[in-house]
């Protein structure tokens, strides 16, 4: 109960906090010449969900956004539950650009993802933020402060959408910190 998420049965955000705190304690050569990603995740419209079909229809939409974006990833990346309708993915030794492609498959599966709930078809799609573990990003709170950034990023150009962010090249998120 201290490392999972009851509902979804994921890990939770202090546990991906913790896996990511070794992540960034290792040696660069440790870590292949690819420290990895992480991906921020939040429902778009999830409210609305909850609103309409009531909580119970939420949760049933968290655990299979939460089976959906499993099966999208490989047996060395970590998913959590992070909050209530928001998700992270840690990538760990992961090439940025297989982290752009894993992203924007996420992306679409989510935006074809339907589940039944009574009479009504229910979907959402999600807005990603994708961050590169990399310098100058050395602490798991600066990590998750700009990963939150470039989900609002996404979620800013229209939701269903990604940001990817490079602390090497990217001005935009380096003006809102």
């Amino acid at each position: 109960q201290a490392t999972h998420d009851q509902l979804t049965g994921r890990v939770n955000r202090y546990e991906v906090e913790r896996r990511l705190g070794l992540l960034l304690a290792q040696p660069p050569h440790k870590q292949n010449g690819h420290a990895g990603a992480i991906m921020y995740l939040d429902l778009d419209q999830f409210k609305v969900i909850n609103d309409t079909g009531g909580h119970s229809a939420g949760d049933a939409m968290l655990r299979a956004i939460s089976t959906m974006l499993q099966h999208g990833l490989r047996a060395e990346d970590t998913l959590a539950r992070v909050g209530g309708d928001e998700f992270a993915i840690l990538l760990e030794n992961c090439p940025f650009d297989l982290a752009k492609e894993l992203v924007e498959q996420i992306r679409d599966a989510a935006q074809h993802l339907r589940i039944q709930w009574g009479e009504r078809s229910l979907s959402s799609s999600i807005s990603i933020g994708l961050v590169k573990l990399t310098a100058p990003l050395d602490s798991v709170e600066e990590v998750f402060r700009v990963a939150d950034m470039a989900c609002f990023g996404a979620k800013q150009r229209g939701r269903n959408a990604v940001y990817a962010y490079d602390p090497a090249v990217d001005r935009e998120i380096a003006r809102y910190v």
